[in-house]
């Protein structure tokens, strides 16, 4: 079966007699004048991150995403093979050093040594929610980062949150002593067959209530956040937090460290509407705004509100420090 609409003519997906292809073609992907695209692998799954690590060996880092089983490849000459599989996914980043491979997948840092041997560095990350622990690079300070993502779109969880069903007491964690006003929000039970409504309030879990001035006491795994720690996973420490989604972090040439940040989301018991996505030149130990602000604004600000939707109520009575202005912003994808 080929798709016959004009638009799909040159889409991936290629059927004859039960067998999936999928045809690549590299004229459908715009590129500046002067530059051009081609096909360099192919038969890959959900290749998250590529890896050089001399001057042929590629390493893939495969999600899992699509297959329930994250993987660690290795491309040589033109052929792939599996280095190491059954990671959680999503898998969402790899680094290299010495010969041992460090990977970041749902709840773990693992390494992989030079003789296949594996051990879970990093454990009990908060990454049951929306978003999980991200990629994970070496530092100018031969440290390990990574991100880590919140588990809810704005800080409060509600129908939206699918896991709720199999991690009902999960919520989002901050870096810091904060002092919350107390809101609740009201959704429809997500454990009842009715219509019976349940509150909830922030950085707490579904159906648990906030008081108002009530207190958080700040986590090192705190969700959306950056942490690192040694080589061997000891001395985890928090470098910032108040980033609902560092989906990715690097550090420029001049040791600067880089966070793209997902912005939020119009959805949920506290949905924010025209949020951008955020580059962000991270320093040690700020906050960078989540859940209350987005490009240095507060999200009570009318232009973050759909016509005949809620206005968006701010969740914490004061903050750590006035959070920095992004690097850049992009389009919310």
């Amino acid at each position: 079966m080929k798709y016959k609409d004009k638009k799909y003519e040159n889409l991936c997906i290629q059927q004859d007699e039960g067998e999936v292809t999928r045809v690549l073609n590299p004229s459908d992907i715009n590129v500046p004048q002067g530059y051009s695209i081609d096909v360099f692998a192919e038969g890959l799954d959900a290749p998250i991150e590529m890896l050089f690590i001399n001057d042929s060996d590629i390493l893939i880092a495969d999600a899992g995403s699509t297959s329930g089983n994250g993987k660690v490849m290795l491309l040589r000459d033109g052929n792939v093979s599996i280095i190491a599989e059954g990671f959680i996914p999503p898998l969402l980043g790899i680094a290299y050093r010495e010969g041992n491979i460090y990977v970041s997948h749902k709840g773990y840092i693992t390494v992989i040594r030079s003789d296949g041997m594996r051990e879970n560095i990093i454990s009990g990350l908060p990454s049951y929610g929306d978003y999980s622990n991200t990629n994970i690079i070496f530092g100018p300070d031969n440290k390990l980062y990574f991100g880590m993502g919140s588990a809810t779109n704005s800080g409060v969880v509600g129908r939206d949150n699918t896991w709720i069903y199999n991690y009902p007491e999960f919520h989002d964690y901050p870096g810091d002593y904060i002092i919350l006003n107390g809101q609740n929000f009201e959704s429809v039970n997500a454990f009842s067959l009715g219509d019976e409504q349940v509150l909830t309030g922030a950085f707490a879990p579904y159906g648990i209530q906030n008081l108002p001035f009530e207190m958080r006491k700040g986590v090192t795994k705190a969700t959306g956040s950056i942490l690192r720690c040694n080589i061997d996973g000891t001395g985890l420490e928090l470098v910032a937090w108040g980033l609902r989604n560092p989906a990715r972090i690097r550090f420029s040439s001049g040791h600067q460290l880089y966070a793209a940040n997902h912005g939020y989301d119009y959805r949920g018991s506290r949905p924010i509407a025209n949020a951008v996505d955020e580059l962000f030149a991270i320093q040690e130990g700020l906050w960078y705004g989540w859940p209350d602000y987005t490009n240095g604004e507060l999200v009570n600000s009318s232009r973050f509100v759909i016509p005949g939707g809620p206005n968006p109520e701010l969740l914490l009575n004061s903050y750590p420090n006035q959070p920095p202005t992004p690097y850049a912003i992009f389009p919310h994808n």
